[in-house]
């Protein structure tokens, strides 16, 4: 019998609020496995209409006898990023591979934040998917706020990443109760030539 949670994910919009929940310190354990169940019912719906999203050993081409489908390869995208386009760039991905006749060839090997943008590594993708519509999602990215989606006026220092003018506040105010001072340094988007 498939588990049931009170809580319904219904998409990446849904799952990154989910997701970012699920890892809070002060959410009780019942909560925790609500989430985690929720996310699982979501995960085996969103591996159903995206294939590729599935986690497989990268020699072999296998699926894991034990995988649980408690995460996918797009767990990965920053939760801003899976709430301002995840949905959309999953479907213009499966819409082009579909129009070759690839989508069971076509995988991923690893989605990332690197120096504030989009990284996404795969095999078996088209040229438009490569020259087209991952360049834009990427492009997005920088002037995309990294944890709630909203457009970016800021980037972070050090460890580079867009933010928006409230998450900016956010995370100084972080820092302020936390180590008592601010360390976190922002330039104006405008000023970061990309």
């Amino acid at each position: 019998m498939e588990k049931s949670s009170a809580i319904v994910i219904n998409s990446l919009t849904d799952y990154g609020y989910w997701d970012e929940l699920y890892w809070q310190h002060d959410v009780s354990e019942e909560v925790k496995n609500n989430i985690l169940i929720a996310k699982q019912i979501f995960n085996k719906k969103l591996t159903t209409e995206y294939p590729f999203l599935i986690f497989k050993d990268n020699w072999t081409g296998e699926i894991s006898k034990d995988y649980d489908y408690s995460f996918t390869l797009i767990d990965d995208l920053p939760r801003g990023w899976m709430i301002a386009f995840g949905d959309n760039l999953l479907k213009e991905l499966k819409q082009e591979l579909l129009s070759e006749n690839l989508l069971e060839r076509y995988s991923i090997l690893q989605i990332k934040e690197k120096y504030g943008g989009l990284r996404w590594y795969d095999y078996g993708g088209t040229d438009k998917w490569y020259n087209e519509i991952l360049p834009k999602y990427e492009k997005l990215s920088f002037k995309t706020c990294i944890y709630c989606g909203k457009p970016a006026k800021w980037i972070s220092k050090g460890w580079i990443a867009p933010y928006c003018n409230e998450c900016k506040m956010e995370a100084e105010q972080h820092e302020l109760k936390e180590l008592k001072k601010v360390y976190i340094q922002f330039t104006p988007i405008e000023e970061v030539e990309q």
